[in-house]
């Protein structure tokens, strides 16, 4: 599994750049981001690296982002009880097993 950048992005590739960590349970893909559910439940998000930065996203303790062209990727923490993860074109939600909601992403 992985993810390609942009083919109008001038260092776009051929193959993909591989997502790392076993155990990917569940994907949900939207317009602008990428989601992977790994088997521990943890998030791992791909956004055009603008976004990234106007958003204010950090990047967990120990987990660096990664830029690969125009694309950063980073790990949403504190979600070993989620369920199901949903989103639109511009935010990604985590339900949680008590029945709370965890949202990234525009807030308009």
């Amino acid at each position: 599994m992985g993810q390609l950048p942009r083919r109008n992005e001038p260092n776009a590739a051929l193959d993909p750049n591989p997502i790392r960590g076993g155990g990917k349970s569940e994907m949900r893909s939207k317009a602008n981001f990428l989601v992977v559910v790994a088997a521990v439940l943890t998030l791992v998000c791909v956004l055009p690296a603008l976004e990234v930065q106007a958003q204010g996203i950090t990047v967990a303790p120990g987990e660096p982002a990664i830029t690969v062209g125009q694309t950063q990727r980073f790990t949403a923490t504190g979600l070993d009880l989620a369920v199901a993860v949903e989103g639109g074109a511009f935010h990604l939600c985590a339900r949680l097993q008590d029945g709370t909601v965890r949202c990234w992403g525009l807030n308009d």
